[in-house]
């Protein structure tokens, strides 16, 4: 079962990764589109916890690229895989929309090398740009104007994660590749029978280069208060992460026409007034840090907070300041399970993994003297399915609901609901039987 999930998915992700919408957000025409740094399933169920996220003794063993030197803690080998769906109110004074996207979250693979090594390598989206604005106008002697703008596509990574243990301090690097095509396309509509024709310009960005970020991670286990050892090992751990900035390779095309409309209100080209094909430029994707801490208690409770930085005033898109502003995350998690590790003969209930929490962001986009904020609280489960301590296999459908919002309705404001379904898969591989 393992293998045939991992061929398929490493045949047909590619695929439907390309071809997929992962967000329906007019806030995404800004900077390179809506973000996805929520993490996997279990990340996404505790606000997008992730800095100082290890699974050194907890099964199942759960991927953590929001820090790639948790890795060396991966002691089965684990794939995981996920898939996201957004339903989105949007709201201005006047009115409302609902939306609503589902997509093929990502793929991961993960296994440890040596005791102190771990490695792994997946996709998944980086960026999603999807969106569709009219602005109207009157303008005298011309009439009633409309100006469209629409946006499609969106930046994707493959990744080979790598990070390595020393005694209590683990340090690792993500080396990814940054592929995509990002299309913004602007329409000015003129009043029909003036004899004006109406004007188009489609911009394609194809993005092709690499990105590397990094992240350590320190912890230690308190099992003793004075003269008395403590029931439940208290395990803290402190992570950070960074990434310097970087010029991100692009190959462009812009087209500007003149059109007009036919009876089945197609657009039919008149002329073309500008076509630039293979234009190299680049995309400067700004310097990012993270840190944050957990506190484990046993294998039952976990609790953790963390904080993250964007420096985007130093964003710039095809040599074109991006306008935005410096971004800020903070995020509080926790798991709870009701029963040990060690324990057997209780009820399925105890055995499930229960995580809850909540995020405020600073965002980049800057709007009518106010930057966007957005917030959001989440809530997920871990649900133990085919389990074989035996066999050292461990697989746990994982759920997660996240409900929050963002903007204000004085001049869009989105109250959204993101459903994660994940599946993560441990099972024992590299052991050579003693017996034939």
């Amino acid at each position: 079962m393992f293998c045939v999930l991992l061929s398929a998915g490493t045949h047909f992700f590619p695929l439907l990764v390309s071809a997929q919408s992962v967000t329906s957000s007019p806030y995404s025409r800004y900077g390179i589109g809506d973000i996805s740094d929520k993490g996997y399933s279990q990340n996404f169920s505790m606000g997008g916890l992730g800095t100082a996220m290890q699974n050194d003794t907890i099964t199942p063993f759960n991927i953590n690229l929001s820090n790639p030197a948790s890795f060396p803690y991966i002691k089965l080998t684990t794939f995981e895989t996920g898939m996201t769906s957004n339903t989105t109110k949007l709201i201005t004074s006047t009115q409302s929309q609902v939306t609503n996207v589902a997509s093929l979250g990502y793929i991961a693979f993960g296994f440890p090398v040596t005791k102190f090594w771990g490695t792994g390598f997946g996709l998944q989206p980086l960026s999603g740009v999807g969106y569709n604005v009219t602005d109207t106008k009157n303008i005298d002697s011309i009439g009633t104007v409309n100006y469209t703008y629409s946006g499609s596509g969106g930046i994707d990574k493959v990744f080979w994660s790598n990070g390595f243990k020393i005694k209590n301090f683990s340090f690792g690097a993500n080396a990814s590749y940054l592929f995509g095509l990002i299309e913004n396309n602007s329409k000015v509509i003129l009043p029909p029978g003036q004899g004006y024709f109406n004007g188009k310009i489609i911009r394609r960005t194809n993005v092709n280069d690499f990105y590397f970020d990094y992240g350590v991670q320190y912890g230690f286990t308190i099992d003793s208060l004075g003269h008395r050892d403590l029931r439940d090992n208290i395990r803290i751990v402190w992570g950070a992460t960074f990434s310097a900035t970087s010029n991100i390779n692009t190959m462009n095309n812009t087209q500007s026409e003149n059109y007009f409309l036919n009876g089945y209100n197609y657009d039919i080209t008149r002329d073309t007034i500008q076509f630039e094909k293979y234009q190299k430029n680049a995309i400067r994707l700004p310097e990012k840090f993270s840190t944050g801490i957990t506190i484990r208690k046993g294998d039952r409770f976990t609790i953790g907070a963390e904080y993250s930085a964007q420096k985007w005033s130093d964003f710039m898109f095809n040599g074109v300041d991006g306008g935005l502003k410096n971004s800020s995350r903070w995020v509080i998690g926790l798991q709870y399970i009701p029963s040990r590790h060690t324990e057997t003969n209780v009820s399925y209930f105890k055995k499930v993994y229960y995580r809850g929490g909540f995020r405020y962001a600073n965002q980049p986009v800057y709007i009518n003297g106010s930057q966007l904020v957005e917030t959001a609280f989440s809530i997920g489960f871990g649900l133990p399915v085919g389990w074989n301590r035996h066999m050292f296999q461990y697989n746990v459908l994982n759920i997660g609901v996240e409900i929050g919002r963002r903007g204000s309705a004085t001049v869009l404001q989105e109250q959204f609901v993101n459903v994660m379904l994940g599946i993560s898969l441990n099972d024992r591989w590299f052991i050579k039987p003693k017996f034939d």
